[in-house]
């Protein structure tokens, strides 16, 4: 799956470098969401 989406990117940076970043950017901004909603939920539980 890494390398399909390493794969991909590459594609896109050939095609257009601002579009893979937006996307790294937003897969980035989910993952911190959801990281910082764990955490809350976890201190709430406490």
């Amino acid at each position: 799956l890494t390398y399909h989406i390493r794969r991909v990117g590459i594609e896109r940076a050939q095609g257009g470098l601002g579009s893979a970043m937006a996307v790294m950017l937003m897969l980035s901004l989910i993952v911190c969401v959801s990281a910082l909603f764990s955490l809350v939920n976890r201190k709430d539980s406490e």
